[in-house]
């Protein structure tokens, strides 16, 4: 059976139409077929093909030349970069930095920060030198060492609080000289500065300690000069009889003004000496007492008593208060009084002791009430003290 190609009903083979659609089954082509061409009597000639002709190279021009010569340029560029990133420490780190690091943390801010100057600007080498270099600074003034850590928080500029510390540096140095200054003695020029650093620390309570020992008239002045209704007639002092006045200011108030066999007591305050009829005011300056009284002004000077030629010379014994200095530090204050009692106060303690003093020569013995004694030597050119002839200790004048 065959299939309909149309329809695909099965056909017998031998219908030439499907039985079904009427499609025709296997119709043959009409047209006959070629006979094949008869084969040649004659053999033909093998080809042999030519071979291809060979593709012309290309000429070797400058411009590829100079692309090479740029392409290894580029790549020995680049390794020599890399090489110096890794010589800086910017690729595989950076010893002089760790370093640094190590010492910053161990405290040592000085040599950290010299490293981290060093090593430049790898990673935040500049705020680290800054940092060590403030610490350092800090601990500097921490010591008490202020003169260096002002140095270097000047050198830090504006970072963080540095002026503010400047500041802080300067009047502690002021403050420290003004108590030095203090303890030789100078008292003007350690009340100017401790009055120019105002509320800084006690300065205001120094500044009038200060003035208080600038104005202390404790001890015993011999006349040496004199005005008379204006007119100096100090060349005159002792032709006029008065090369025996002296005047004691005693450390309790009270005072003496003795010569011509007269004694006038008083009490003293301020800078007023009242002897229960008048009030007269008085100077206390460099050592040097002056009032005036009934058109006559007198001028004392401390331990200083005119000889009979009128010339002043030293005193025949020490008078007033002395303030003795261990290397440069004050180690005691003692007040001679002209009735032969003293004084005596030592630095950083409360309690005062008395006692009698007498001289011979310039030798001087000081006995305290509990029976102990001290020795000194006493220098009537400078009007000085030597505690125990040693040098060790000088008193002299406040």
């Amino acid at each position: 059976m065959a299939v309909c190609p149309k329809c695909g009903t099965q056909v017998p083979n031998t219908s030439k139409f499907c039985t079904e659609c009427g499609f025709p089954m296997n119709v043959p082509d009409p047209t006959p077929a070629p006979a094949p061409a008869p084969a040649p009597s004659y053999s033909a000639p093998v080809y042999t093909p030519s071979p291809a002709p060979e593709a012309p190279k290309p000429a070797r021009s400058g411009r590829g030349k100079a692309i090479l010569l740029i392409s290894l340029a580029v790549l020995l560029l680049a390794g020599a970069t890399v090489g110096v990133l890794f010589l800086t420490g910017v690729l595989g780190g950076n010893k002089d930095y760790d370093r640094a690091m190590d010492l910053y943390k161990s405290g040592n801010y000085a040599e950290a920060a010299d490293l981290f100057e060093q090593v430049g600007d790898y990673k935040d080498s500049a705020e680290m030198a800054n940092t060590c270099r403030y610490q350092q600074a800090v601990a500097a003034f921490n010591q008490e060492n202020y003169t260096e850590a002002m140095r270097l928080f000047q050198g830090l500029g504006s970072y963080k609080d540095s002026a503010d510390w400047v500041e802080k540096c300067e009047q502690r140095i002021d403050y420290d000289r003004a108590v030095t200054l203090y303890n030789q003695g100078d008292y003007e020029a350690a009340a100017e500065i401790f009055e120019a650093l105002g509320d800084y620390k006690d300065s205001a309570d120094r500044a009038e300690q200060c003035r208080k020992k600038l104005f202390n008239p404790v001890g015993t002045y011999h006349l040496v000069g004199i005005k008379i209704d204006g007119e100096d007639y100090s060349d005159y002092i002792s032709m006029l009889g008065y090369e025996s006045y002296e005047i004691v200011f005693n450390e309790d108030g009270t005072g003496r003004l003795s010569g011509d066999g007269s004694n006038v007591k008083f009490k003293w305050d301020g800078n007023i000496m009242d002897d229960g009829s008048d009030r007269i005011p008085f100077t206390c300056e460099n050592d040097m007492i002056t009032f005036e009284t009934s058109g006559v002004e007198m001028t004392f000077a401390r331990g200083a008593a005119p000889a009979s030629s009128g010339s002043p010379t030293t005193a025949s014994a020490p008078s007033g208060t002395y303030v003795g200095y261990y290397y440069g530090k004050v180690f005691s204050t003692v007040t001679f009084y002209a009735d032969g009692s003293f004084t005596e106060k030592m630095e950083g303690e409360s309690e005062t002791w008395h006692g009698t003093w007498v001289i011979e020569g310039n030798q001087i013995t000081s006995t305290y009430s509990d029976g102990s004694h001290d020795y000194y030597t006493w220098d009537p050119v400078n009007d000085t003290l030597d505690w125990k002839g040693e040098g060790e200790i000088i008193y002299k004048h406040p």
